[in-house]
């Protein structure tokens, strides 16, 4: 009888981790002890130039599609993405990290220290609520 009740037990867990996670919009990732959830994240790599344009290397890596609106400092957006509309749908093997392009003045020189000061804009597609990613080094990023 201990053997059912901690079969059912995993499976209520289980269960309320899914609800939780299609609700507050996180991925459940499940440890072997099947109660750990991770917060999943959108990740802008700076990968280099490209003529005056800085080029990032966006890693989408939440459960939902996302809109890029720009590079933001102190919450204010100084850069837009070139395209008009730059949508980047959860990473995967057909759908890997995706490389955007801003337009930046002819005398900015990016440095590791605008890493820490700027920050990815960007907003859910499902909810338009609107969130900020850190940016790292040019990393490759895992592919699921």
């Amino acid at each position: 009888m201990p053997k059912a009740r901690g079969q059912i037990r995993k499976s209520l867990v289980v269960a309320l981790v899914l609800i939780i996670g299609c609700l507050g919009g996180i991925v459940p990732v499940f440890a072997e002890d099947l109660g750990v959830l991770k917060e999943e994240k959108v990740r802008a790599y700076f990968v280099g130039y490209d003529g005056n344009d800085l080029v990032f290397q966006i890693l989408n890596d939440a459960a939902f599609d996302i809109k890029i609106r720009g590079l933001s400092f102190h919450g204010q957006i100084l850069y837009r993405p070139l395209e008009k509309s730059v949508v980047i749908h959860p990473v995967s093997q057909m759908n890997p990290a995706k490389e955007v392009k801003f337009r930046s003045p002819n005398d900015f020189v990016w440095s590791q220290n605008h890493m820490k000061k700027f920050r990815l804009a960007y907003v859910r597609l499902d909810s338009n609520e609107r969130l900020f990613a850190d940016i790292y080094p040019k990393e490759e990023p895992a592919v699921k």
